[in-house]
């Protein structure tokens, strides 16, 4: 074996490196394009998101005040609180319901909201949401939507009755 045929092929390698480099230059380009445009389409949302809060929180005031609310909280086994709403992952832009992502809403027994979300078994974290403002700042338009529209359909009471009491 001759050293030409080794310098063959380290230029081989060397253009390979050169191409992977910049396919990959190119395709962090794309992601971070792709995100800031995922994030401009988010703020566009903002004040519908800032109402869409308002919405769960008077609800859960209301429910938390309520005689089934009080309770519910005293029978449930769930140390977060009442477990009301369960999707993909809402703090994620865009919306993420990926193979094994998963997340849930619970109005804690103090009247605040606790979003739990984690990845297929291997547990999860949690984050207290004490107003509107930091719910409608941490979850994204889409889940939030779909929280506010469980609420307004009353699916949470169906939702509660499956998940607390598995009928």
């Amino acid at each position: 074996m001759s050293t030409t045929y080794l310098e063959k092929l380290i230029r081989q390698e060397e253009t390979e490196q050169k191409i992977d480099k910049r396919n990959r230059k190119r395709e962090q380009q794309r992601e971070y394009e792709t995100a800031q445009r995922d994030v401009r389409i988010e703020d566009k949302f903002r004040n519908e998101k800032t109402k869409l809060a308002q919405k769960v929180f008077d609800w859960v005031k209301d429910f938390s005040a309520s005689k089934v609310g009080k309770r519910l909280q005293g029978v449930s086994r769930d140390p977060r609180g009442v477990k009301i709403f369960g999707d993909g992952w809402g703090h994620q832009v865009p919306h993420y319901e990926g193979f094994g992502v998963w997340s849930s809403v619970h109005v804690t027994p103090k009247g605040d909201l606790c979003y739990f979300a984690g990845f297929k078994w291997a547990g999860g974290a949690e984050r207290r949401l004490a107003s509107s403002a930091e719910l409608a700042g941490y979850l994204n338009y889409h889940y939030l939507s779909e929280l506010c529209g469980a609420i307004e359909t009353e699916k949470v009471y169906n939702n509660i009755q499956k998940w607390h009491f598995g009928k």
